[in-house]
């Protein structure tokens, strides 16, 4: 959608221009291109990685993939 777009373009320059960026995200999909996940679940982090990383040895991540 329209708006998840404009974020999306506005955290990609952000980046390009050396910054940080730091996000909680409620869509799976925005994650694709983040140089890593922390994947929490109960307050604690279960797995960390690239979204491709995550897809390959999170089980937990997997399903919420497949859900959405």
């Amino acid at each position: 959608n329209k708006s998840q777009a404009d974020v999306m373009h506005t955290i990609e320059q952000a980046v390009r221009s050396g910054h940080t960026i730091f996000f909680a995200a409620h869509s799976i999909q925005t994650l694709k291109n983040a140089d890593i996940i922390l994947f929490f679940k109960d307050g604690q982090i279960i797995a960390k990685g690239t979204y491709s990383e995550l897809l390959k040895n999170s089980p937990e991540f997997k399903s919420l993939v497949t859900l959405e």
